[in-house]
């Protein structure tokens, strides 16, 4: 199942730490056009878990 993209609306300092991003960069863009997403597949299954159950909990996901 493929997913809408998702996109950024709001970062904290610590996003823009850790990925190296200015919220400038960031707000309004996706992971993937930002090369942070490393997992599509794991996102994917997370997004269904959300719409199935509401909410995803205890997920790993690989980011750059």
């Amino acid at each position: 199942m493929k997913f809408p993209e998702v996109t950024y609306e709001q970062v904290n300092v610590a996003f823009e730490r850790m990925f190296g991003l200015s919220r400038e960069e960031t707000i309004g863009r996706t992971s993937d056009e930002l090369g942070i997403s490393l997992d599509p597949e794991g996102r994917s299954r997370m997004f269904s878990e959300v719409l199935k159950h509401g909410s995803a909990h205890n997920w790993e996901l690989a980011y750059a």
